[in-house]
């Protein structure tokens, strides 16, 4: 059974669910099933995730070093002697098929998701760090959409994190059911007044990416828009990614 905390966290839940949803059809009505619906959900008891992962009490000279590669080698004084065959350059992250490949880095040799861009391909294995555990999450997340994909935050999304996006997108444009897609973002500089930053320039240039790792436009519907305010500092904070109503990520607002 649930301890006292744990029914007055429950009620106290339910009392906020209650009033946000009475509210939207106060205010919303129209849009329920469209652009808002009330669902509930089931959390497991790891539903919090933490990053960076496995980091805590660990001493310095054990977490992950020179991750990044850029497809060169350098001698010591930094001069580039050649070619770095195992350098991912998208991700910027050395492939591998062993741990032991990866020892220098003090990491281990991972399966990375977001590397697949179809269905039937394999995962390429990397050695990576930590933070590349949320690409995976966020990957795995947006993959499993089949009627609808929602994802909000702060910023538009840059490095790995824009090529995790372009692989996911390109993933579901090959899939027989292809998902509707709304990308809301504060802009794509955060923190600045976006007027004069189209979503139509940034949409087109998305595609333009898309298509480059083999996604089928014709396939795709993709909805982007900016959410903040023309005169004043204000702008979307959210960070929620939402798979057909049933699975759902979201990140911590501060």
């Amino acid at each position: 059974g649930l301890s006292a905390d744990q029914d007055a966290s429950e009620l106290r839940a339910r009392e906020i669910h209650q009033f946000v949803v009475d509210r939207l059809r106060a205010t919303a009505k129209s849009t329920e099933g469209s652009i808002w619906f009330e669902t509930s959900g089931n959390f497991a008891l790891d539903w919090i995730v933490h990053s960076p992962e496995n980091y805590w009490g660990r001493p310095g000279k054990e977490l992950p070093v020179n991750l990044d590669c850029d497809g060169t080698l350098r001698d010591a004084a930094g001069t580039i002697i050649g070619d770095d065959a195992s350098c991912d350059e998208q991700f910027s992250r050395h492939t591998c098929s062993t741990d032991a490949d990866c020892s220098a880095y003090n990491t281990t040799c991972q399966e990375f998701l977001p590397s697949i861009k179809a269905s039937g391909e394999q995962s390429s294995k990397m050695c990576l760090g930590s933070g590349d555990s949320l690409l995976n999450r966020f990957y795995a997340a947006m993959v499993s959409a089949k009627v609808q994909l929602d994802v909000t935050s702060l910023s538009y999304p840059t490095g790995r994190f824009y090529e995790m996006t372009v692989n996911a997108l390109a993933y579901l444009s090959h899939q027989p059911q292809v998902p509707s897609i709304r990308l809301l973002y504060s802009g794509r500089v955060p923190v600045t007044f976006n007027r004069f930053d189209r979503t139509s320039t940034t949409l087109a240039k998305l595609m333009t990416s898309i298509k480059e790792r083999g996604g089928d436009l014709s396939r795709l519907r993709i909805d982007l828009g900016w959410l903040s305010s023309k005169v004043q500092f204000r702008w979307n904070h959210s960070k929620i990614i939402v798979a057909d109503q049933f699975r759902v990520l979201e990140g911590a607002p501060w």
